[in-house]
């Protein structure tokens, strides 16, 4: 079969993709060293993909201009016109070595056709020919060109002195035809062979340069900071887009330029100079109406400083950076704690809050959240932040009347380094601050000082603060929840409270309903927080064989600190009923010694729980099956037969309706 010679074309795609991995070699030649390049160019088929171009000189290089790097990796060419296109083109150029060899070889083939032989060379005469006339005492007329006209005139002159044959390159060997006399090629194919190996291997390296290059720009294209790269005599040798947009100019080749003659609207003075080439160089530039960090260091290797690496970055990137580090970074007690389901309700009323507060937490309007001291305030502020866009960051809580004044803005704003004696080294960020990207909970916020109000009504106005000390604002971006036990309209009739402050902070409003106006909440807040104290199964006990008889004094009690006053009761029950061991009876205490601010009238107990238990045989099984498992319910579930659902309804009808359980 018949193999098919290297395409002539110099364009289009390679013919599969494998071809695409091989080096990409251009060989540019008319005449009989064409033909040359493409006997030798099949035997290097596995090698590389070469293409031959039977052109020569502008013509040749109308054609190379069309090409881009990805079609081609180095160019073979020869003689005057491999000399051409080496000086017109930027893609690499390995032109053929003529070795004694080679002219050897030519000499003889030319005195097989006649005796009387001329060489014409491209540039100067050739050592080899010389040192072939002295060894073996020839007579050969030699000449040199530089371009066409002068191998013309040379042939013509070889042929006035009865020259027949003219070994020469392939411009020369068809002049010498043209003229009516033989040409011989100075080229063998051994010297074609060389130059392709070369080439490929040329190739081969400066793909890799490539990749290393284009791996290099898509790291640099990548980059939000503007890159600029200098050599070591200061001259541009890379630069990304991101550089081109700092500096307001259009992307274009400028490697090889300083950076002052590329982008002289730029005060290069302020960071590159001509001193200690090895130290970092950090200065502000402004450029327009933006201001960068620019940073100059230099790039090292064995000699010494290689080069130069400049970035510039956005002053306002680097505060919004230090601002999500300040935010992500959150102390552990800057973290809510509390979701809104930790909000247990059986009255109508506290269901509402809690469906407002579920709304209110898509929102980012300010949250006043108002109810007598204990009602769970803070609760209800934690659960609408765990549950809105900002539960990720910080929460910090404020008690604005713990503090004096003084030391209430120091907290709340931070502070500069020296700005009053004792501070900390450095400054200090302030709790404002502190909630960047979080909620800013105002505990309290009517026990706040008037001269504090005007400065909290600037930061939720402009979200900026000023620390104490210094005279830049720091933007901040924060929600803010406020909470207070008093009535702040009145507070503001009477001065202590500013109006405009008020309207700030009273955009959504929650309310909160004090115990005793939702005593159907007292049982099952009870339950859950017994729970909590003893576990699950002795929380169920204590419940039902020690409090139960006394449920109707406990609903009935006024309940002046609220939830906080029932938690201090739960802790103080489950201090005298813990016991050591699941397995001993729970011991019945008389609430009135333990608890004797709910006995405020004379009040006479249900009967006690072993009697109970007698009429409630249904809640006695119930509870045995919830002691054998633990406190499991899934497993005291399987025990009795019945599902999740329905133990769950038993359990509330034990623990809501009437003064003693009553059946299920």
């Amino acid at each position: 079969m018949k193999r098919k010679k290297p395409s002539d074309e110099t364009s289009g795609q390679p013919r599969d993709a494998n071809a695409t991995e091989l080096p990409s070699i251009l060989a540019v030649g008319f005449s009989k060293l064409g033909g040359r390049f493409r006997d030798v160019a099949m035997t290097l088929e596995s090698e590389a993909r070469i293409r031959v171009l039977a052109k020569g000189f502008d013509d040749a290089m109308s054609d190379i201009h069309a090409l881009s790097e990805d079609q081609i990796d180095v160019i073979v060419s020869a003689g005057a016109n491999g000399t051409y296109i080496k000086n017109h083109t930027d893609f690499p150029t390995v032109l053929i070595n003529v070795t004694g060899s080679d002219l050897l070889y030519a000499v003889s083939k030319a005195r097989l056709i006649s005796p009387t032989i001329g060489v014409v060379a491209h540039g100067h005469i050739l050592p080899e020919l010389l040192q072939l006339k002295a060894a073996f005492g020839l007579d050969l007329p030699c000449s040199t060109y530089v371009t066409n006209d002068d191998a013309e005139s040379a042939v013509l002159a070889l042929r006035r002195q009865g020259v027949e044959v003219i070994v020469g390159p392939g411009s020369v060997t068809t002049i010498a035809e043209q003229y009516g006399m033989a040409g011989v090629l100075l080229y063998s194919d051994a010297s074609i062979r060389n130059a392709f190996l070369t080439a490929i291997d040329m190739a081969r390296t400066r793909r890799a340069e490539l990749r290393k290059r284009a791996f290099m720009d898509g790291i640099l294209r990548n980059l939000r900071d503007g890159i600029l790269a200098l050599d070591a005599n200061g001259r541009i040798q890379s630069i990304n887009a991101a550089m081109f947009a700092v500096l307001g100019a259009k992307q274009q080749k400028l490697v090889g330029l300083a950076p002052a003659q590329a982008f002289p609207q730029v005060p290069w003075h302020n960071l590159i100079s001509d001193g200690v080439r090895a130290a970092d160089v950090e200065a502000i530039i402004a450029i327009g109406a933006q201001s960068y960090l620019a940073h100059n260091r230099p790039l090292l290797d064995p000699s010494g400083v290689a080069g130069r690496l400049i970035t510039f970055t956005e002053t306002s990137q680097l505060q919004r950076m230090e601002r999500s580090v300040r935010s992500t970074n959150t102390p552990r007690q800057l973290r809510a704690r509390y979701v809104l389901a930790d909000l247990i309700h059986d009255s109508p009323a506290l269901r509402r809050v809690k469906e407002y507060a579920t709304q209110y937490a898509q929102s980012d309007a300010t949250v006043l959240v108002t109810g007598e001291s204990g009602t769970g305030k803070e609760l209800v502020a934690q659960g609408i932040h765990n549950a809105g866009a900002r539960c990720d960051y910080p929460f910090v809580a404020v008690n604005c009347g713990g503090l004096s004044e003084s030391l209430l803005e120091s907290e709340l704003f931070g502070y500069e380094d020296g700005t009053f004696t004792g501070a900390r080294r450095g400054g200090k960020i302030g709790l404002i601050e502190a909630a960047h990207h979080g909620t800013l909970f105002l505990d309290e916020i009517g026990e706040m000082p008037v001269v504090l109000q005007t400065r909290l009504l600037r930061v939720i106005q402009e979200r900026q603060i000023v620390r104490v000390g210094a005279i830049e604002p720091t933007p901040v971006d924060i929600r803010v929840i406020a909470a207070t036990h008093r009535d702040l309209r009145q507070e503001v009739a009477a001065g202590r409270f500013r109006e405009d402050l008020f309207y700030r902070l009273n955009i959504l409003r929650l309310s909160l309903p004090a115990l005793r106006d939702r005593p159907e909440d007292i049982w099952p807040t009870l339950a859950r927080m017994l729970d909590e104290l003893l576990g699950a199964t002795d929380g169920q006990r204590c419940l039902y064989h020690v409090l139960a008889p006394w449920r109707a004094a406990l609903l009935a009690y006024r309940w002046p600190g609220n939830v906080r006053e029932l938690r201090n009761v739960a802790m103080r029950v489950a201090a005298h009923v813990r016991v050591p061991s699941k397995d001993m009876p729970l011991p019945v205490p008389d609430m009135r010694e333990i608890i004797p601010e709910i006995f405020t009238a004379p009040f006479e107990p249900a009967p006690v729980a072993s009697e109970l238990f007698k009429r409630t045989p249904a809640f006695a099984e119930i509870l045995a099956a919830l002691d054998e498992a633990g406190g499991n319910r899934e497993q005291a579930c399987r025990r009795l037969g019945i599902s999740r659902s329905t133990l769950w309804r038993k359990l509330r009808e034990f623990r809501v309706d009437g003064d003693a359980p009553t059946p299920g």
